[in-house]
C-alpha cells in the first residue's frame, strides 16, 4: 500500500476535516479535533506532555506526525500518551532561522502533522508557512514560544496537583483554548497523564 501525502488525505476527506482527538481534549477545539490547515500553538508547564496527548488519537488513526526542533521530545513518553511511533519521525533543522521556514513548509506537503519546538525564522517565512499549512491541509503545532507566528488555535496547559503513591502517578492539569478560530475560551480540566498513562477525564 502506497504513501499518502497531506495533500492527498486532505483532497480525499475535505478540506474542513479534523483529526481526531481524545475526547477528554475535543471541547477545547472549535471542530472537536485538529483542524486541517490551521495553525495551533501549545504553552504552559504541561506543553510537552499536552502536544502527545493532542497527537496520539490521530496517529492511532493513521495520521503521520513531524516532531522538527524538539530534541527534548521523549518517545518513550510520546509511546506511553498513545503517540504511534511507527509513523512519527524527528527533525532537525540545526534552527538557522534561514533554513527552519523552508524545512517546515516542505513536511507539511507530507505529513499530516508537523509539531515544531519554538520556531525562529522572519514573520515573512512564518506566513508562507501558514499559507502552505492551508494550501496542503495539514496541521502545524508550534509548541512554545513562535513570536513570527498568528495561530488560529492557543493551547495553554497548567498543572494543578500531582497525585503520588510510590511515585508520580498522575497530574491534574487544567487546559484552556483561545485564538481566532475559537470564538470563547474554552477550559477543560484532565488528568494528563491518567492512571494509565494517557490522558483522562478527572
Amino acid at each position: 500500500m502506497g504513501v499518502e501525502t497531506a495533500a492527498q488525505l486532505a483532497s480525499r476527506s475535505g478540506p474542513h476535516t479534523a483529526l481526531p482527538v481524545a475526547a477528554p481534549l475535543a471541547p477545547l477545539l472549535p471542530v472537536n479535533g485538529l483542524e486541517r490547515g490551521l495553525v495551533h500553538s501549545v504553552r504552559g508547564d504541561a506543553a510537552m506532555s499536552l502536544v502527545y496527548a493532542l497527537v496520539a488519537e490521530a496517529t492511532a488513526a493513521g495520521a503521520w506526525c513531524a516532531f522538527v526542533d524538539m530534541p527534548h521530545a521523549g518517545l518513550r513518553a510520546a509511546h506511553e500518551h498513545g503517540v504511534a511511533l511507527q509513523r512519527t519521525v524527528c527533525v532537525d533543522t540545526g534552527r538557522a532561522p534561514s533554513s527552519v521556514g523552508a524545512v517546515i513548509g516542505a513536511l507539511v506537503d507530507g505529513f499530516d502533522i508537523v509539531v515544531v519546538g519554538s520556531p525562529a525564522c522572519p514573520p515573512a517565512d512564518a506566513r508562507k508557512v501558514a499559507s502552505r499549512v492551508k494550501a496542503q491541509g495539514a496541521v502545524l503545532v508550534v509548541h512554545g514560544a513562535a513570536p513570527s507566528f498568528a495561530p488560529d488555535v492557543e493551547i495553554t496547559g497548567r498543572a494543578r496537583r500531582w497525585g503520588f503513591a510510590v511515585r508520580a502517578t498522575e497530574r491534574t492539569v487544567e487546559v484552556e483554548s483561545a485564538g481566532r478560530r475559537v470564538h470563547r475560551p474554552r477550559r477543560v480540566t484532565v488528568l494528563l497523564p491518567g492512571p494509565a498513562g494517557r490522558v483522562a477525564p478527572v
